[in-house]
């Protein structure tokens, strides 16, 4: 939930802060996320390549009327906490380490640091927050998915092929109907 998230960037790393900004954007899978490079990033839209499907998913940047929306906000967050960084460092990744090094190990398929990372933050949150229960990197896709208005668009903005796998795994808040006259 949205409190619950608020809890947690109360003592998150900023890094994970900018990341989530982005992630409750998008939606995207953590590989996809640790794997977006600057030249994803045009003048127009933001270009994912889902690690998983190979399909190619594309988020504009800007409203029909030229505002910035909210992925272009979630980018210049993510910007905005790599400039403030006292070290900074060139790389062709979105999100990376402080040597510039990308947090996801294709080789390996895995992203051991940035899962030490999440894990510290979470135990911080839990030790000195309200917040009681511990939720996973995983469970923010979910949610994105459960925040969105119908089980087509939480389908689409998560890459699904079958609305049957949307709405089982990450349709949590249930369908929203119109009551009944009476």
């Amino acid at each position: 939930e949205d409190w619950e998230l608020d809890e947690w960037a109360k003592v998150a790393n900023p890094f994970l802060v900018a990341y989530i900004v982005l992630k409750g954007t998008t939606g995207l899978r953590q590989q996809d996320m640790l794997t977006l490079c600057n030249k994803d990033i045009t003048q127009t839209e933001l270009i994912s390549v889902n690690i998983k499907t190979g399909k190619k998913i594309r988020f504009p940047l800007y409203t029909d009327e030229g505002e910035p929306n909210t992925v272009k906000l979630a980018l210049d967050a993510v910007k905005k906490h790599y400039s403030s960084v006292s070290r900074h460092v060139l790389s062709p990744w979105v999100f990376h380490t402080r040597n510039g090094d990308c947090y996801y190990d294709m080789e390996e398929r895995k992203a051991s640091g940035f899962q030490s990372v999440w894990q510290r933050s979470m135990k911080k949150a839990l030790d000195k927050t309200d917040l009681e229960i511990r939720f996973t990197e995983h469970d923010l896709r979910a949610k994105v998915g459960s925040d969105v208005d119908s089980d087509q668009e939480a389908q689409r903005l998560l890459a699904h092929s079958d609305a049957a796998t949307t709405r089982k795994h990450y349709r949590r808040n249930g369908a929203v109907v119109t009551p009944a006259k009476g």
